[in-house]
């Protein structure tokens, strides 16, 4: 058994030596440093969720728009807020954007609109009626607001402190942009 297990160690070594011959940028990573290839960033990976027909992940050029993103996804739903939303924002690379309802429930006869707050206009007092917006956060989006400008997208609502990923969830339906 032993004999066996030499002569296959010595065959993966010859081998090794055989293709390090052949392709030169095969090593053996012995004492060095493995080479790494960069890629190029010509593209961008995002994922779109919520009024759009085919939610999922999405593979664009770097300099592609929201918009761009709407139409590989199929395109709106009826029921998508477009006060929600800035179509012609570029992309940034691994960001999960969401299209909001405009509607509590599209498929039923009775349409119930939702109550929206303008996150770029709206007063502290504006702020605190949506359902997950106390005082402290609505210090700190009009804060947001006033070092950084308007938001141009819902998502950056993340970037606000004090608003994490389930607050988001919370608020995303209740607040527009427009």
């Amino acid at each position: 058994m032993t004999k066996v297990v030499i002569i296959g160690a010595i065959l993966t070594a010859i081998l090794m030596l055989i293709f390090t011959k052949i392709d030169p940028n095969i090593s053996s990573n012995q004492g060095q440093s493995s080479s790494t290839t960069q890629v190029s960033k010509d593209y961008v990976t995002c994922t779109i969720s919520g009024e759009v027909n085919r939610p999922g992940s999405y593979v664009l050029n770097s300099d592609s728009t929201l918009l761009d993103l709407i139409s590989n996804a199929g395109g709106l739903t009826a029921n998508a807020d477009d006060l929600a939303f800035n179509s012609s924002i570029f992309l940034i690379d691994g960001m999960d954007y969401y299209i909001a309802k405009k509607t509590k429930t599209p498929d039923t006869c009775e349409i119930e609109t939702i109550d929206k707050v303008n996150i770029n206009t709206a007063s502290k007092e504006e702020l605190m009626q949506v359902n997950g917006i106390g005082a402290s956060i609505a210090d700190a989006i009009i804060n947001y607001r006033e070092q950084y400008g308007e938001f141009t997208y819902l998502e950056e609502l993340k970037n606000v402190s004090g608003i994490g990923n389930a607050t988001f969830e919370k608020i995303k339906d209740y607040v527009v942009i427009y």
